[in-house]
């Protein structure tokens, strides 16, 4: 099967995290293109997701 792309909105981090690549989107704009792990490491972007650790995605903090 060839590889194919998929773009999902997501509300939960373990769904973030499951992803190769974040695009995390504010006010319209883009504010950052990464995998979830590096975005993680940004107070802000956990607050999208109200500072709830990633469920089932120990590593996804460090």
């Amino acid at each position: 099967m060839p590889a194919r792309t998929r773009m999902l909105i997501a509300h939960r981090a373990s769904t973030a995290a499951r992803a190769d690549l974040v695009a995390w989107l504010e006010g319209g704009r883009l504010r950052a293109l990464a995998p979830h792990r590096e975005l993680w490491q940004l107070a802000e972007y956990r607050a999208v997701f109200d500072g709830s650790p990633a469920e089932g995605t120990a590593d996804a903090d460090g």
